[in-house]
């Protein structure tokens, strides 16, 4: 047997005595023939397991790699041999530090390895009972999915349940993330009923209890005639797909962005500070000294009207506008510097001109002001709480709000309209420049106005009639004096279309019309009905993030 395991059979038998009187206790004083961090028999399990462990002063190594590494004709041909391994000095790692710091670590699950898999058992066996919870209270549920894409090409696809739990409040579920096979419909389709059905959802179960299906809008999942939704819908009749309002904003604005073509110089000047500042440590670095100067906070600038969600446009456009002076100052010295080229000083001189024109602060006014409107919608869209009612509710009010910056100005052209009167901003002389043309505040307006109208409140018939019908349930929107009749329609269509308790809710209903309660327990199935549809695929974003 190695000199490095067990030496001979008097120390097997002095090791045995030793871990069956205390199994942590070395019987050696000086030299460990087993690592610390186990006991003997664990040792010994080990070894069975794994035979060219070997083990010398309490840590451990490789049998192979150490012969391998003490011939010189392997040396000689470039074998790389771990000389951890190969010199039996493998340790606990992270074990001894967290040991000398106090923590108690057992005997056992000191490997990633173990622990990984003793997580995910407890995650399977939690999402296991949670499943068995939905399906044993009747919940309704609804299913959001979302594709992305690895480094390695390979493309993923996130799976959400929104359900009530022991008929609470509808709640959001991480169900799964699978990898896609392909990205056609019907492969799509087959995975994710593969998923649900390794979960314990049935095709019965889910022809009666899935609502909803709620996706980010690409062709391929919400395509009229062989789409995911209008598969799906043929096998699970009652469901309601659903465009994520979300993204529905960001075609919004970028419709607009191709209506007003003014938008592009914008757009372009921006995207020009992001890659000047995002590329280079040096730039970056300069920026920050000139805020620093200024007593003015340095705050990174990000790309503006692009793929992401409004509210990151938002802030980069308000981090232009409070860095205005520190940018122009860098603009201006970089201009000037004799030890850049004539190339680089001519570039910053045209930032810098473009940066002091009256137009310039005119269109970043208006975008501060209605950016700021559409970043806030779309955080409210994003709430894990927000109902097709909410939302509804919060669109046509930015619509409204939106609308009175054409009479109104908003804070920011407010005070763009000051300096520009003075030709003075933030203590930096503004220049008039014929060459640029403005955003004309109005036409701007008018088409976001347009835009937001046609993308998030006008969808097809079916969605107007269902959206038309919840929101029967919101005595907010009835007139002064109702009869006692009143919302009968709507309420039967939703209670066929979801298979719900007619006779109940009805008479929920009319509790509702002749009391000023809210609470009505006759009410409860459909009100959980329209928290359980979302608004929105934040969630799965989030998932991924």
């Amino acid at each position: 047997m190695d000199k490095f395991v067990i030496r001979s059979t008097k120390d097997q038998k002095q090791l045995k005595d030793a871990s069956e009187k205390n199994s942590n206790t070395n019987p050696f004083n000086e030299v460990h023939l087993w690592p610390s961090e186990w006991t003997y028999n664990q040792w010994i399990q080990k070894k069975d397991r794994y035979p060219w462990l070997i083990c010398d002063d309490g840590k451990i190594g490789c049998l192979y790699c150490k012969n391998v590494g003490e011939l010189k004709t392997c040396k000689s041909q470039g074998v790389e041999i771990s000389t951890e391994w190969s010199q039996i000095n493998v340790d606990g790692d992270l074990v001894e530090l967290q040991q000398m710091n106090g923590v108690l670590l057992g005997q056992t699950l000191h490997s990633r390895y173990s622990s990984t898999s003793i997580i995910d058992h407890i995650a399977t066996k939690m999402r296991n009972k949670i499943v068995q919870n939905i399906i044993e209270t009747n919940s309704k549920i609804s299913i959001l999915i979302d594709e992305s894409t690895t480094n390695s090409s390979s493309s993923g696809m996130i799976i959400y349940l929104k359900a009530s739990i022991s008929y609470d409040s509808p709640v959001f579920i991480f169900l799964d993330l699978i990898e896609l096979k392909s990205q056609t419909s019907i492969n799509i389709i087959d995975q994710l009923l593969e998923c649900l059905h390794q979960h314990g959802f049935t095709d019965i179960y889910l022809k009666e209890h899935w609502i909803s299906f709620v996706t980010d809008g690409a062709s391929v999942l919400l395509g009229k005639t062989n789409g995911v939704a209008a598969r799906l819908k043929e096998k699970f009749p009652i469901i309601f797909s659903w465009h994520c309002i979300n993204h529905r904003l960001e075609l919004a604005v970028n419709d607009v962005l191709k209506d007003i073509t003014a938008t592009y110089h914008f757009k372009y000047f921006l995207d020009t500070l992001y890659s000047l500042y995002s590329r280079s440590p040096k730039n970056q670095n300069e920026l920050k000294l000139h805020c620093e100067s200024l007593n003015e906070i340095f705050l990174k600038i990000g790309r503006v009207l692009d793929v992401r969600w409004v509210a990151s446009s938002y802030r980069t456009v308000k981090v232009v506008w409070k860095m205005y002076p520190a940018l122009y100052k860098h603009f201006k010295e970089a201009s000037e510097d004799k030890y850049r080229d004539q190339k680089t000083r001519s570039k910053y001189k045209g930032l810098c001109k473009r940066l002091e024109s009256l137009q310039f602060l005119s269109d970043l006014a208006l975008m501060c002001d209605v950016l700021s409107e559409l970043s806030q919608l779309s955080l409210d869209l994003q709430s894990r709480d927000a109902t097709l009612i909410q939302a509804d509710k919060k669109i046509k009010r930015t619509i409204r709000v939106i609308d009175s910056l054409k009479t109104i100005n908003g804070d920011y052209y407010a005070e763009a309209v000051e300096a520009i009167e003075q030709m003075m901003f933030k203590d930096i002389p503004l220049c008039n420049n014929i060459k640029l043309v403005c955003i004309n505040k109005n036409q701007f307006i008018t088409s976001i106005i347009n835009n937001l109208n046609m993308r998030l409140l006008d969808n097809n018939e079916e969605d107007k009639i269902i959206i038309q019908d919840i929101q029967i349930l919101d005595k907010k929107t009835w007139p002064a004096d109702v009869n006692i009749r009143f919302g009968e329609q709507e309420v039967k269509r939703l209670c066929n279309r979801f298979l719900l308790n007619q006779e109940k809710t009805l008479k929920g209903l009319r509790i509702l019309i002749d009391e000023e309660t809210n609470e009505i327990e006759e009410l409860n199935e459909i009100n959980n009905l329209i928290k359980t549809i979302p608004c929105s695929t934040a969630e799965c974003e989030r998932g991924f993030s």
